[in-house]
């Protein structure tokens, strides 16, 4: 903006107020000059002409050049404000990165014994049923489907041994009451 152009325009100002500072106009032609480096050097953030009687005859809001458009006074401390909460959450993070990376190595420590936990449990499965099914093929009964405990199999493998039929001793024994 020509600040020159904007202060010779009529009706001329008396007096300029640089936001709240105010500043006689010369009635000089070449003090226009150093006015406007008066008004410079003060860097006004707004520009208000007085006329003789203290009245407004025009007003304008100055933009810095350095400062992209659309900013306000309060950008600056805004920009510290996120500056500080950038800061503070990186610090945070730095400090709280070994007990994340504590915390998942035992994560992953504990994933693996369960796999392998799994892995053992599913293979004892398959061998208590290959047992059971041998268990069945020597005594001639059934294989149960279901699981059974772990006494049942222990009396099955006892009275096997024994060399007796467990089915056959369990199915003469009769319920409490004389009823069948």
């Amino acid at each position: 903006m020509n600040l020159v152009h904007w202060l010779r325009k009529l009706p001329r100002p008396v007096a300029l107020l640089a936001d709240d500072k105010r500043v006689e106009v010369p009635k000089s032609a070449r003090a226009w000059r150093d006015l406007v480096a008066t008004v410079e050097s003060l860097d006004p953030s707004k520009l208000t002409a007085l006329d003789g009687d203290g009245n407004v005859i025009r007003s304008i809001v100055l933009e810095d050049e350095s400062k992209p458009a659309g900013t306000s006074p309060e950008m600056p401390d805004l920009q510290l404000f996120a500056r500080l909460l950038a800061e503070g959450y990186e610090h945070g993070r730095k400090a709280n990165q070994p007990i994340i990376d504590s915390a998942m190595s035992f994560v992953e420590r504990q994933s693996t014994r369960l796999s392998r936990a799994e892995t053992e449990n599913d293979r004892l499965r398959a061998e208590n049923h290959r047992l059971r099914m041998q268990l069945a093929e020597l005594s001639g009964a059934p294989a149960s489907s279901g699981e059974d405990s772990l006494l049942s199999t222990i009396m099955a493998g006892a009275l096997q041994a024994a060399g007796s039929n467990p089915l056959a001793s369990l199915t003469s024994i009769k319920p409490a009451g004389g009823k069948k």
